[in-house]
């Protein structure tokens, strides 16, 4: 067990984006800057290895993983490169595409499965394909439409942009051209992509809510749906996107099918992100437990969701830094949340 010593969860109101739950852990005192701050204590705060000082909400910065498969699904939709009823084999758990094996988190492969299935049981291989099939460019638009690499509402100082590749970001940042290589690790959020716990959040409501973007605000409201703009996303791609996520709290192989709520139900996506490349020869020689590598080696837990599934009105996400699994740490802390929350909601 790896406690959460690190990390971020953010709530939002689907409906008129409310944020009821907003959290950067570690977190500090306040009083503390009320008066005069010692050296010493400014210098125990600012040096700290946790980084109590970083409101990882809007400023903390972090690969999606898995939970950016939606967004990769909504796009090759959309494009019309898949539909539906497409499947796609994932065999030995590989890929190869040029000189390059990329591999799937379950070894065995997951045989053939259609984009439901995909998303319930996180199929690497079949991300990495579609990603490749609808281009980086569209991809990216999609992410834009559900709130990824733009500065929110919300308008902090410190609020961090985060990063939405293609081809003009690479050639303007890096001074050189996109590759084929890249779109398919794009496929799976890791690569260039980055974003912030409350882009996630944010992402995730606009598909609860399916009609509208839907932005966040901090203070209580009575903002109505028709202040937003539309999504302008297919209905028909949306209604898939959400029966993936149900599928993966409700289904037989679901990555968080241990973490649902009888009452309310719970929709979502785990995510689990290396933060260190295993080599060729790690890989042959067999993968250390995430538990028994240095904290900062272990990868990160991630799960966004949104409850009831039938109504939706919370949605949430969810970073645990050096985690380890999305199912096993991220999410049941999602659940505890919604739980509590929508208990105080109808009970």
């Amino acid at each position: 067990y790896i406690p959460p010593e690190s990390g971020a969860v953010v709530v939002m109101n689907v409906e008129n984006g409310e944020i009821p739950v907003f959290v950067s852990l570690p977190s500090y005192d306040p009083n503390s800057f009320t008066e005069r701050l010692s050296y010493k204590n400014w210098n125990r705060l600012n040096s700290h290895p946790r980084k109590p000082l970083l409101n990882r909400v809007v400023s903390g910065l972090y690969s999606p993983g898995s939970t950016f498969k939606m967004i990769v699904l909504a796009a090759a939709l959309e494009a019309g490169v898949i539909s539906s009823k497409t499947k796609i084999e994932c065999k030995k758990g590989e890929f190869e595409f040029g000189n390059t094996i990329f591999h799937c988190w379950n070894k065995f492969g997951h045989g053939h499965l259609n984009c439901i299935q995909a998303i319930e049981q996180s199929c690497d291989i079949f991300f990495y394909q579609i990603a490749l099939l609808t281009g980086i460019e569209k991809i990216h638009q999609m992410a834009k439409k559900f709130g990824l690499g733009e500065i929110s509402s919300l308008n902090f100082s410190a609020e961090k942009k985060g990063i939405i590749p293609n081809r003009k970001w690479k050639n303007l940042v890096k001074g050189t051209s996109w590759t084929p290589g890249e779109t398919v690790i794009s496929g799976i959020g890791q690569g260039f992509v980055l974003t912030t716990p409350l882009q996630l959040v944010i992402m995730t409501s606009r598909i609860a809510n399916g009609i509208f973007r839907v932005s966040p605000q901090l203070t209580k409201g009575n903002l109505k749906l028709k202040k937003y703009t539309e999504l302008n996303v297919n209905k028909n791609v949306i209604e898939i996107l959400k029966k993936g996520m149900i599928a993966v709290t409700n289904g037989s192989k679901g990555t968080a099918r241990k973490h649902n709520l009888k009452k309310y139900g719970i929709a979502g996506k785990t995510g689990t992100v290396q933060v260190k490349r295993i080599t060729k020869d790690q890989r042959e020689k067999g993968i250390i437990e995430n538990i028994d590598r240095p904290w900062k080696e272990r990868d990160h837990s991630l799960f966004v969701g949104y409850a009831p599934i039938k109504k939706p009105k919370y949605a949430i996400s969810v970073i645990i830094e050096h985690g380890g699994s999305g199912s096993k740490m991220a999410a049941p802390i999602a659940r505890d949340i919604l739980e509590f929350i929508l208990k105080k909601d109808f009970e």
